[in-house]
Parts: C-alpha cells; sequence; structure tokens
C-alpha cells in the first residue's frame, strides 16, 4: 500500500505527540476500532474523494480524556490521473485529542485539539491544526421533565479554529438523537448546519473565476444522517449510513462544482464497530 506525500511540518506533529503523552491520564482505559465504508468522502461540502473510500479509526479513552486516530483509503480511482495513482493509498491521517465533562444535568462542555494530513486531492492538500469547543444540551437529561420534552432532539454548538495553513473560524449546530427500535436495534439521526468564515471559504473553495463572489463569511453546508445499528454482543455493533449534504450559498455550490465536481451529494455507508 502506497503511503501519501503529506506537505506536513514534522515538528508540528511531534509537538502533538508531545501534548498527547503528557496529557494522556492514568487508569482504566476503554478503546473501541471501527471501520467504516463510504460511497464517497465529503468533509463540510468539500468532496475529498467521489468515489469508494474506507475510513479506519481507533478511540481511547480514560475519564474525560479522548484520543483519536483516523484515516481515509481510497478503495477506487476516482481521484486517479495519467500521471497519478490514487487507489490503495492513503490519502488523509487525522489525530485528535479531546476532553469533554457533564457540567449539570443535561448540559456538557468539551474542548478539542486535532491534527491533520491531506494528499488528495490536490486543490486541499496540506497539513492543519485545529483547536475547538464545544456546548451539549440533551433534554434527556432532565429528570424532572414531562416525557415528550426528554424525547427532544440534543443540541450541539461547536467552535474550531484552524491555523497553520489559513486561520479561521468554522461553527455549527447540530440537532441529534438516537432512538431504541427493537432488541439490540436503534436509529440515530442528526442534521447540522455550519457557519464558515471568509478565509476559511477563500481557503477551499476561490478559484480564479470565482474569488471575489466567496470572499466572504457566510452560511456553508447542511447534512442530514441517519444511521439504522445492530448490537449482536455487547462488543460488537454493525450499522448501515444514509447521509445528505448540500452547500447552502449559490456561489459556493458553483465554486464546489468547478474544484471538486459537486456542491450537493448522497452517499450510503457501512461501520462495523467493536468495543474492548
Amino acid at each position: 500500500m502506497k503511503l501519501p506525500t503529506w506537505r506536513c511540518h514534522g515538528s508540528r506533529w511531534w509537538t502533538a505527540w508531545a501534548l498527547l503523552a503528557v496529557v494522556s491520564p492514568a487508569g482504566a482505559v476503554e478503546a473501541s476500532l471501527e471501520l467504516a465504508t463510504w460511497s464517497r468522502y465529503v468533509f463540510r461540502g468539500q468532496t475529498y474523494s467521489d468515489g469508494a473510500v474506507a475510513q479506519p479509526a481507533l478511540t481511547l479513552r480514560s475519564g474525560p480524556w479522548s484520543w483519536t486516530t483516523w484515516a481515509n483509503l481510497e478503495l477506487s480511482d476516482a481521484n486517479s490521473t495519467s500521471d497519478r495513482e490514487v487507489q490503495w493509498r492513503v490519502t488523509e491521517v487525522d489525530i485528535y485529542l479531546n476532553w469533554a465533562s457533564p457540567i449539570w444535568g443535561p448540559c456538557s462542555v468539551g474542548f478539542g485539539l486535532g491534527t491533520y494530513a491531506i494528499a488528495e486531492p490536490p486543490g486541499a492538500s496540506g497539513d492543519s491544526t485545529e483547536v475547538s469547543a464545544w456546548y451539549r444540551f440533551d433534554p434527556s437529561g432532565l429528570d424532572r421533565a414531562p416525557g415528550w420534552i426528554r424525547e427532544l432532539p440534543a443540541v450541539t454548538w461547536s467552535a474550531y479554529y484552524e491555523f497553520l495553513e489559513y486561520e479561521d473560524w468554522y461553527a455549527s449546530v447540530e440537532l441529534g438523537r438516537t432512538l431504541p427500535l427493537a432488541e439490540s436495534w436503534e436509529l440515530t439521526g442528526y442534521a447540522r448546519v455550519g457557519y464558515a468564515g471568509r478565509k476559511y471559504n477563500q481557503y477551499f473553495f476561490a478559484t480564479g473565476d470565482n474569488a471575489a463572489a466567496v470572499d466572504q463569511a457566510g452560511w456553508n453546508d447542511l447534512t442530514l444522517r441517519a444511521e439504522i445499528a445492530y448490537a449482536w454482543t455487547q462488543c460488537w455493533k454493525i450499522a448501515v449510513l444514509a447521509e445528505y449534504g448540500r452547500l447552502l450559498d449559490e456561489d459556493l455550490r458553483d465554486a464546489a462544482r468547478a474544484i471538486y465536481g459537486r456542491g450537493e451529494w448522497r452517499a450510503l455507508g457501512l461501520k462495523i464497530q467493536y468495543n474492548f
């Protein structure tokens, strides 16, 4: 398997690993190993692959801390050209360190640090680092509230600040809920809308022809996802996923079509998870 050539700064990666080592807590550690396959890979309206991909992830948790490594493997030649073979290559590797904790009843907060190395497509390649913060309100934690209120979706407000390649904010609001269907079956759905800063839009969507049109902040993307999962043991779970997404601004959609080939997408996925 060929590994990608990343435009990464080694010292920044070693800094990230050092931070992980320093803050890794002592005590009991839980772990989960996940493998998801998707018909395409789209992130915040940016189509990184218009063909099938596999995305393995390993997460370690201890107390409020979690550490995740995630990768994208190209299963098709959708990004290949006559002089660049992409199929069977790992084209992205991400590392996340997160801290999350409840603060009162239905409310919780979290903070994160992530670093990303991306090789494909060439227009989006590079490395970046991101700090994040989020606040979540889950009505199911309101013990004295009426039952219908406790069944309402949880709301998560998130903010991300990326630097190194560019410096700007991306924020999102997400509604989500998991419902039991039958014994060992559950349905999860969420809707998320994102807001991006001017530099963010310029970095990911600007070309010579449309640079002026996307030189502004605004509502960025809408993503809807549904997941039906079956847990056949306490450790193993399998899920079928479906996703629809669309860039909300017409200028951004036009720019995305020119750069990534699409400004609206549909994707199907299959995920297997093992907890240990």
